[in-house]
């Protein structure tokens, strides 16, 4: 796969990050497509079921919970493309160009939902995420050295 080209100083992680939050807004602002009033609706349904001043759902609580769900869902189609079972002849051969090709495309979905999570959690900025990941691998070696 040929590199894109995002300019000399572009920030490829900050380049997603706000390519996703387009793509994410215009999704959400399109009642067809998104979830415009999703949570308003459900409030109806469910202050009906069990009173109206027990509930109050959240459009952005229901969209992170929506996309953490896709990235297990994308996590399984995933699976499917690898030679996982054990009980299978296969299991466990090196994966062919195709099916890593196929694996790729989930993991770019992944990370697309991932992304759209970081936002709904309010990080938007690549810095940051950087310095969570690094911080929590700090904390994964230290574990690996305790063996936890």
């Amino acid at each position: 796969m040929e590199p894109l080209d995002l300019g000399i100083e572009a920030d490829p992680l900050q380049f997603m990050i706000d390519k996703q939050r387009a793509l994410h807004d215009r999704v959400t602002q399109d009642p067809e497509l998104g979830w415009l009033g999703a949570a308003a609706a459900l409030t109806m349904k469910y202050q009906k079921w069990y009173g109206q001043d027990r509930v109050a759902l959240d459009d952005d609580t229901l969209c992170l919970a929506d996309n953490l769900q896709m990235m297990a869902v994308e996590a399984h189609e995933a699976l499917q493309d690898i030679p996982w079972k054990k009980h299978k002849r296969d299991y466990g051969r090196a994966i062919t160009e195709e099916e890593r090709e196929k694996v790729l495309e989930e993991l770019v979905d992944i990370q697309h939902f991932l992304l759209n999570c970081f936002r709904l959690c309010g990080v938007t900025d690549s810095r940051e995420i950087a310095q969570r990941y690094i911080s929590k691998n700090a904390v994964n070696h230290k574990r690996q050295d305790l063996r936890y």
